[in-house]
């Protein structure tokens, strides 16, 4: 079963080789690209800027994207930028990293708990119970602030 940690910075896991999981949303801007714009997706976005683009043309936006080439998966867990996490897409990338995962057993992933900063939802009451569900096995690790 995967595992939980508090207060280490994501970017010093990626440092030591862990996929580091982007939560992001499935909008495109006016140029075509995928917003990115506030967390972890605008940290990740600053480090490597063909980020937007790149992940833009990988459809559909609703599916975790293993990105072997930055070493990052991407995780949508908002359909609008603006408004809350839905329960069904949380539900569904939770599925599918569990999937991801169990694919690529070598391979450690960290993980911000999914929806629950920008998204609005609450990890113990809301997401932790579906990453138990979906039985996201042992090299998960979710990251808590």
């Amino acid at each position: 079963m995967f595992s939980v940690i508090r207060g280490v910075n994501l970017w010093r896991m990626y440092e030591e080789e862990f996929v580091v999981g982007i939560t992001t949303n499935t909008c495109l801007n006016m140029a075509g690209m995928l917003v990115m714009g506030k967390g972890i997706a605008l940290q990740a976005k600053s480090r490597m800027e063909y980020l937007p683009a790149q992940w833009a043309k990988i459809l559909p936006l609703s599916d975790v994207y293993y990105d072997t080439l930055s070493g990052l998966v991407r995780l949508p867990t908002k359909l609008d930028w603006k408004r809350p996490s839905p329960m069904p897409l949380i539900i569904s990338t939770t599925r599918q990293l569990a999937a991801k995962a169990l694919l690529y057993p070598h391979m450690q992933f960290a993980v911000p708990p999914l929806g629950c900063g920008n998204g609005g939802l609450n990890w113990e009451k809301c997401v932790e119970p579906i990453f138990r569900q979906e039985a996201v096995p042992d090299n998960v690790t979710v990251v808590l602030p």
